[in-house]
């Protein structure tokens, strides 16, 4: 099976999974994102840009981005 590599671009962790092939590879970046997402738990800054990818060697199999944005000042209730 085919090492791919899954990669916080902005922060360079990483993590090394086998997979059968590049529609399994697209399926794990999905559930790994969001693992790192709930982890998160509300605590992103303000404007938030992260690119989730995952590789093969060299070739960028694919990736996934999370743009946010949050209005600097929150109604009052």
């Amino acid at each position: 099976m085919p090492t791919y590599t899954l990669r916080v671009e902005e922060d360079g962790s990483d993590e090394e999974v086998e997979l059968m092939d590049d529609a399994a590879a697209w399926s794990a970046l999905v559930a790994w994102s969001a693992e790192i997402l709930k982890d998160i738990d509300g605590k992103l800054p303000p404007h938030p840009e992260l690119t989730f990818s995952i590789t093969e060697g060299e070739r960028v199999v694919a990736d996934l981005r999370v743009c946010a944005n949050r209005p600097s000042q929150f109604p009052q209730s």
